[in-house]
């Protein structure tokens, strides 16, 4: 089956019916852009987690890795496996009600959770609406911030108390009582 604007309708619903069933390959035909090299095992298990569906992840492997670093606490401090890979090749994957992923700056949290997975919940009407929350404020603090008119206008001119020393706007001399 060829990707692009050539394809029949039935080829169309075919290719979209497994970009539902495969989060790896929606990503690489709607926003080939931002994925252009394969998608590693990392941000395979981000998808599954953001989408809460991992029925796609065997297909792709490196799935003892997946299983291994992903994890969770539970209330009484019990480690738990995100992700169990099972005896007929399966993965079971086990969440709470809520998620938080706590991952580094730089390892495309916002292409997958701001952009890709949004993407998806909308074109395919998974949900009726989506709340993407990013606490950017530490991202617009001092240098950033400064000589940067929209991060000024996003952040606004106030500092926090933790900010002692960082401006979130221009310096503290130029602003307003």
């Amino acid at each position: 089956m060829t990707q692009g604007p050539g394809l029949s309708r039935e080829e169309k619903q075919k290719l979209a019916l497994r970009c539902f069933q495969d989060k790896v390959l929606f990503c690489k035909t709607f926003l080939p852009h931002l994925f252009p090299k394969p998608i590693p095992w990392f941000h395979r298990g981000i998808l599954a987690i953001l989408t809460r569906d991992a029925s796609w992840l065997p297909i792709y492997g490196e799935l003892d890795k997946i299983c291994e670093h992903f994890f969770h606490e539970d209330g009484d401090g019990i480690i738990h496996r995100v992700f169990q890979l099972l005896p007929d090749g399966t993965v079971r994957m086990d969440l709470g009600k809520f998620t938080l992923l706590m991952v580094p700056r730089g390892y495309s949290k916002t292409t997958i959770a701001g952009i890709a997975v949004p993407l998806s919940d909308i074109l395919y009407k998974v949900t009726p609406f989506t709340v993407y929350v990013s606490e950017g404020g530490k991202h617009v603090r001092g240098r950033q911030a400064r000589g940067n008119a929209a991060g000024q206008r996003q952040a606004g001119t106030h500092r926090q108390p933790q900010d002692q020393g960082c401006l979130w706007g221009p310096p503290a001399e130029t602003q307003g009582p």
